[in-house]
């Protein structure tokens, strides 16, 4: 990452940043309506919701929503270790692919949906994290 980072970008930084904390708040959007749904999935069957069913698809939505809120923060302070999470938890979203069996359009769907926000974002932040090592070896941060 450091050989595409030649030079001192304070634009680059900052526009890194913003995408990368936009993808990731969009992306933890996603997961928590994901999971909301799969734990509501027998209601619509039938139509009928009952408070008991929906607080607890509540709660078990708040988990991702919980973590990537602690992502998003983390990422404010610490880019590298944010990036990090991020190709782990992608690759967390491909190994528990692989284990349950996905058919072809959840796959897509997945990797559309999850996985490929979580690679952008965690290069993104890789990229700010290089450029603005290089702006402070330059003495422009």
């Amino acid at each position: 990452m450091s050989l595409l980072v030649r030079t001192c970008s304070t634009e680059r930084v900052n526009v890194s940043r913003i995408l990368a904390r936009a993808m990731i708040a969009v992306g933890g959007a996603i997961w928590a309506v994901m999971f909301f749904s799969a734990a509501s999935v027998q209601s619509y069957s039938n139509l009928t919701y009952n408070f008991s069913e929906v607080t607890s698809a509540g709660v078990s939505a708040l988990i991702p929503l919980v973590l990537v809120i602690g992502v998003f923060v983390l990422a404010m302070f610490y880019e590298r270790l944010a990036a990090v999470i991020l190709f782990v938890g992608a690759a967390g979203v491909v190994v528990y692919g692989l284990i349950m069996g996905w058919e072809v359009l959840l796959w897509a769907s997945a990797l559309l949906a999850l996985a490929a926000p979580m690679v952008v974002s965690g290069a993104l932040l890789l990229l700010a994290a290089s450029t603005q090592r290089v702006c402070e070896l330059e003495g422009k941060m």
